[in-house]
């Protein structure tokens, strides 16, 4: 996947990655994400430790990239997220905000979590991930909205972040065909990432 994608972009999110053994240390086996791709450079939200609880987010950079990528880590060191700043040769820095959120960590959900972190949002800043919430701004019908979700959604808007997906378009469709497909992995911008080429699908 990564090798068919090199002529079209220039860092891969992913969610869940595939995480299993790539060697040891000492008589430890070390787990991480297999990568067979020579022209791309992993970057994993958390170090990489024997036995380590695997990340949920994970991030390819193309080698050669005109642009500085740095990892936030002294803001969040966590599997369930990551803070990327891209700043192009010349050009504007963007944050990308790239994050795995489990509704069923309550008030410990990342989106939740998110809000007290300390950044900022007066340059343009992408949100991306597997969202796993749900609410009338990007499914049709009358979703069952939580309180969290609702007071998620109330603190986007007031950064000014805007809803890219369109309303009711599936982005995740289950392997059990029993199973309809949803609207989860959600993507925002701020309006200063609004006028640059900041997102592909």
């Amino acid at each position: 996947m990564l090798d068919a994608r090199i002529d079209g972009l220039d860092i891969i999110l992913i969610e869940e990655p595939n995480w299993s053994f790539i060697g040891k240390e000492g008589d430890n086996a070390i787990l991480g994400a297999v990568n067979h791709a020579s022209a791309w450079t992993p970057i994993s939200p958390i170090p990489a430790a024997p036995d380590s609880i695997h990340p949920r987010v994970y991030v390819y950079v193309k080698n050669g990239l005109h642009a500085e990528v740095t990892l936030w880590t002294d803001i969040v060191c966590d599997r369930d997220i990551m803070i990327l700043d891209v700043t192009p040769r010349g050009g504007e820095t963007t944050t990308y905000i790239h994050f795995y959120n489990d509704p069923s960590l309550g008030c410990q959900q990342i989106l939740w979590r998110l809000r007290l972190l300390n950044l900022t949002y007066n340059h343009p800043v992408v949100l991306t991930g597997d969202a796993n919430i749900h609410h009338i701004r990007w499914l049709r019908g009358v979703p069952r909205t939580t309180s969290i979700t609702k007071e998620i959604v109330a603190w986007l808007d007031e950064h000014n972040f805007l809803i890219l997906n369109k309303k009711g378009c599936p982005t995740h469709y289950p392997h059990d065909t029993g199973k309809h497909p949803s609207v989860i992995d959600l993507t925002w911008s701020n309006i200063h990432a609004s006028h640059i080429d900041a997102i592909c699908e």
